[in-house]
């Protein structure tokens, strides 16, 4: 049985830096992983810049599945790290998973947990702290970016899906993601419920005061009349968030392969397949426009069409 939480409502302030990026959606399967790596590795490979990609998603870690074809056996991860009884020590150690995208570039990952973790009850350690001190997890959590920020240049975060609420109060989810970003990419479906479910009040007023640097709509093979459509349903979305951009990504073969982890590579976007790859264009203006913290307007279109 779930813990009661506190019945007061609060707001965490975000941070005031563009260059820590959170990666959220409102369900699961939205290909928000997919994105997180793809403009990370982009920002990594273009720049030559130190970038770090952490794990948040501690149910289905899948970044930490893609960069190391599994689960760690062992080692530093997220839920060591965030329960650990001496945290001060912990944010003294940490020690990070590199991944090379080129030969000169890499991009460094936090995994979420490990086979260790699962095996000792790291894992119930870190979501009994999350439930019973709700307050002090989140405080945990800025002050893990803090530390990271010493060292990155650009910190992105693959968080679980915000409406977490089947394992959570969505005050928690919502202040996590608000302690952790100073600018979010809600990445979405094309279905009109996930538009209803970011104007509602669940979600809507809870991400005010936040940078919101991207809405992304993932389409799987989209044709020209459903990605008109999905403009129709998510333009309107886009400016009451105040997004920078609104980006459509039709996810092509390539993309999505790399996405399930059938290819035997990282991101699309700075691989040799990525001649082969339309939805890799999109995803280089993007991170162009995080590069340079682009502000030609609001709801700045990026996509087909």
């Amino acid at each position: 049985m779930l813990p009661l939480f506190k019945k007061r409502e609060w707001l965490e302030e975000p941070w005031k830096d563009y260059k820590i990026i959170g990666f959220g959606s409102t369900k699961g399967g939205a290909g928000r992983t997919t994105m997180a790596i793809e403009i990370g590795s982009t920002i990594a490979f273009v720049k030559e810049t130190k970038v770090v990609i952490v794990d948040w998603d501690v149910v289905n870690p899948r970044l930490t599945q893609r960069a190391f074809r599994s689960l760690p056996l062992r080692g530093q991860t997220l839920v060591k790290i965030i329960s650990s009884k001496d945290f001060s020590r912990a944010l003294k150690n940490i020690s990070l998973h590199s991944v090379s995208l080129s030969p000169t570039a890499k991009i460094d990952v936090l995994p979420a947990l490990s086979y260790e973790d699962i095996d000792k009850g790291i894992v119930d350690e870190y979501f009994s702290f999350m439930y019973e001190k709700p307050e002090e997890y989140v405080r945990r959590s800025r002050e893990l970016i803090r530390v990271l920020k010493e060292d990155y240049e650009y910190i992105l975060n693959d968080y679980p899906a915000i409406t977490w609420v089947a394992l959570g109060h969505l005050s928690l989810s919502i202040n996590h993601v608000r302690a952790t970003s100073g600018n979010l990419v809600m990445v979405v479906d094309p279905s009109p419920w996930s538009a209803e479910l970011l104007n509602t009040d669940l979600i809507y007023p809870k991400l005010k005061g936040m940078k919101v640097g991207a809405l992304v709509v993932n389409m799987v093979k989209p044709t020209v009349d459903a990605i008109n459509q999905a403009k129709t349903i998510f333009e309107p979305i886009c400016r009451k968030l105040g997004a920078d951009n609104f980006v459509v990504i039709p996810f092509d073969a390539k993309l999505y392969e790399a996405g399930i982890g059938a290819l035997n590579f990282v991101s699309v976007a700075v691989s040799p397949h990525k001649g082969a790859s339309r939805s890799a264009r999109y995803l280089y203006v993007l991170a162009d426009r995080f590069l340079h913290e682009e502000k030609r307007g609001r709801c700045f279109y990026i996509g087909p069409g």
